[in-house]
């Protein structure tokens, strides 16, 4: 027992422990490794499945109803036309028609059969409105019954659906080469909006019944138009309810996230450069200095500001320079000045934000940490400065009007000018202005 060596022993157990310890790891990472293998088969699966077959169909039924509509009023649409024209089709407009059936009935095969592998919830519901629309389309056309075009309003082609397919392929697509994203996007609510009542979201995919501006309007759903002004693959520019003069846009991203500080980096890479596009049409219609503004909502309450959690930058026109220098009601102080916009989330850190812009580009930011500041705050400051202390709050007053003007100004810009954005609404697909 003398020659017992416990130190010995004790050198041993480590070294036996650090070979079990590596043993583990080694398992584990492999274990890891062949999990997120079989994710990436997973999420490949579902777009050989389901995305890229419907994505072609989508593109050729699309050619085919663009043919269709050629000559055709701005508001056509195919299952309305099929019924009030039936006696005025040409042999064209019948084998276009015939064309669309057929790759609609391909269509409805791949919905049958594997829209099981669709991960957003709001696309799921799309596909099944899809799907009767195909159903109905097809019916009509087979049928030598005269029908009253009202009865099938509610049965037009769901336009969204592409929008949304698009984007759940761009996410699949990434997600099946590296599946930790998927965290990130289900974060920033790219795969499912949480707030199902989102109007903005509603209006950017042009959904009737999710499109706050055709409900106020209180038009028939036939009369529908989706109000867009002017958008790219990231954001969309769209009219302010309630503004606060006639120009008062928001800038929004496709996507939903909470605030333009949530922006996910590929969205804030294109921010600045769409920012400055904006700049220069609202400086070209309306000849006056722009001004921006953000109320940003925070990452870490459940605090809804300006009664919707999806991100928008309001822009202006007013020839006001500096409206912080113009006002004495401010009760703080600016945490920072000349942050630009893309560093908010830097500074910020996932509180709650005021962001100004003067129309000479100075910035200011205001991080919340702890007080909360009223909703529509800096809304009621700069009407305030402008004469009007009233009709600030957009749920009170949304001035349908002057909304209205801010349409027709930006309709009768882009008539003359024939920007991309056109082209680009009608390459997906959307009934725009």
């Amino acid at each position: 027992m003398e020659n017992f060596n416990w130190i010995d022993i004790a050198k041993l157990a480590v070294s036996l422990m650090t070979i079990a310890l590596a043993i583990y790891v080694t398992i584990w990472g492999n274990d890891q490794i062949s999990k997120r293998r079989e994710k990436r088969k997973m999420y490949e699966k579902m777009l050989n499945s389901f995305h890229r077959p419907i994505l072609q169909a989508f593109t050729t039924s699309k050619m085919l109803r663009e043919v269709l509509a050629k000559d055709k009023p701005t508001d056509f649409r195919a299952l309305r036309y099929l019924i009030s024209k039936r006696d005025e089709l040409t042999e064209s407009d019948k084998k276009l028609i015939s064309e669309i059936v057929q790759v609609g009935k391909e269509i409805e095969q791949i919905i049958q059969s594997n829209s099981g592998d669709i991960l957003n919830s709001d696309l799921r519901e799309e596909v099944g409105i899809l799907a009767r629309h195909l159903r109905i389309f097809r019916f009509v056309s087979e049928q030598e019954a005269e029908y009253k075009p009202d009865q099938f309003n509610d049965f037009v082609y769901p336009r969204e659906i592409n929008d949304l397919i698009e984007r759940e392929h761009r996410i699949l697509s990434e997600l099946s080469n590296g599946e930790e994203k998927y965290e990130k996007y289900k974060k920033n609510g790219e795969i499912n909006c949480k707030n199902k009542k989102c109007y903005l979201c509603g209006q950017i995919k042009g959904q009737i019944d999710n499109d706050l501006i055709h409900i106020l309007s209180k038009k028939p759903k036939y009369l529908y138009k989706r109000t867009v002004l002017y958008e790219n693959q990231y954001f969309s520019l769209i009219p302010s309810i309630g503004p606060l003069m006639v120009g008062h846009i928001l800038i929004c991203p496709r996507d939903h996230f909470i605030s333009m500080a949530a922006l996910s980096d590929e969205y804030f890479n294109q921010l600045k450069t769409f920012k400055k596009e904006v700049h220069e049409k609202m400086t070209d219609i309306f000849n006056e200095p722009i001004h921006f503004f953000e109320h940003g909502n925070s990452k870490k309450t459940k605090r809804t500001l300006c009664s919707t959690e999806h991100a928008h930058l309001h822009a202006f026109p007013s020839s006001t320079q500096n409206y912080i220098q113009k006002t004495s009601t401010i009760d703080f102080e600016w945490n920072y000045k000349n942050v630009e916009i893309e560093e908010i989330n830097r500074y910020s850190k996932g509180n709650e934000y005021l962001y100004y812009e003067t129309s000479d580009g100075d910035n200011y930011l205001k991080v919340i940490n702890g007080d909360q500041i009223e909703s529509q705050y800096l809304r009621r400051l700069i009407s305030e400065i402008n004469g009007n202390s009233r009709t600030w709050n957009w749920k009170e007053y949304p001035k349908l009007n002057l909304m209205d003007e801010t349409i027709n100004r930006f309709k009768n810009y882009n008539s003359k000018k024939a920007p991309c954005t056109a082209s680009y609404t009608k390459q997906l697909g959307f009934n725009s202005l």
